[in-house]
């Protein structure tokens, strides 16, 4: 019975993909038994429109700095980047209280043979787990002064005792350090790198890449894929770009953000037991933007 009812909902998948109708699928997974069926919804819908913004920073959280006060101050990028460093640091050590947002969209999503649902989809997966990276999965988080453990979490890098590890200035694009006289406004530009990992390289050291694995299991739990190794499974991380502001005689941080573009760019070679297809495409971009501000630096 398990093994004619999943031959069914397979069947169901196949007809509809590759027929022209506009798509939302939803598969549940159910605990391995003698009795367990699966349950497969479909329903079809027009897709939604995505939209998504890339304002400046500082200009989406309200921010306000004078750029007629700040002049540019010569400095090298290694010297911007240990300054940058200095200040992140300054925030694991101290562990101020802080409000995160996390602000995240979906755009330019194409898919292949026109399978826009099924892309959205998978780019939803991306999404997601570039908020879970984060420390948290929620948008908004507040952390009050002096917690600790929930400092280390939800600041970058997150779960590590520091804020930044990078040496290496040849990842840079651009470091640029302006003061208005009692503020350092730091801007840091990390240059496009595709398939960053969490642990490997330069990249994770000043920001937060995805573990593709993670998002490659997630698809496999509601899509069956034939061979891993057959994956077109790229991740280019553009627009990389770090704002923060810090009082120079404190070391305070004001301000901060940390902004990337995903450009996804997934093939599969998927087994929908009926047909075997590597028709099944998606690509987009994931624009994931953090900002910590209400920086409270009060003593115990």
């Amino acid at each position: 019975m398990k093994k004619t009812a999943g031959l069914t909902a397979l069947a169901l998948v196949t007809a509809l993909l590759l027929t022209s109708c506009k798509y939302r699928l939803r598969i549940e997974k159910v605990e391995d038994d003698t009795t367990a069926e699966p349950t497969v919804e479909v329903t079809t819908e027009t897709p939604e429109t995505e939209e998504y913004t890339t304002l400046d920073p500082l200009t989406e959280a309200g921010v306000v700095y004078d750029s007629a006060s700040f002049r540019a101050v010569a400095m090298d990028k290694a010297a911007v980047l240990a300054l940058y460093t200095t200040a992140m640091n300054n925030v694991k050590n101290r562990c101020p209280g802080f409000t995160k947002k996390d602000y995240q969209s979906i755009g330019d999503v194409t898919a292949g043979n026109g399978r826009l649902q099924l892309a959205n989809r998978i780019l939803n997966l991306v999404a997601t787990e570039v908020l879970q990276s984060t420390g948290d999965s929620n948008a908004q988080v507040v952390v009050k002064a002096h917690e600790d453990v929930k400092v280390v979490d939800s600041f970058p890098l997150y779960g590590e005792s520091v804020g930044c590890t990078l040496e290496n200035t040849s990842i840079l694009s651009s470091a640029v350090c302006y003061t208005d006289g009692t503020r350092y406004k730091i801007v840091i530009t990390v240059a496009d790198t595709l398939n960053p990992e969490p642990g490997v390289g330069d990249f994770y050291k000043i920001l937060t890449p995805v573990a593709r694995q993670k998002v490659a299991e997630g698809i496999a739990s509601y899509l069956v894929v034939l061979d891993n190794n057959k994956y077109k499974f790229d991740f280019n991380y553009t627009g990389n770009e770090i704002i923060c502001v810090f009082d120079i005689a404190s070391g305070r941080m004001e301000y901060l953000s940390q902004k990337m573009l995903v450009n996804v760019d997934i093939d599969l070679d998927l087994d929908l037991l009926l047909v075997q297809t590597d028709f099944i495409k998606a690509k987009g971009t994931v624009v994931n933007h953090i900002e910590y501000t209400d920086f409270d630096w009060s003593e115990e």
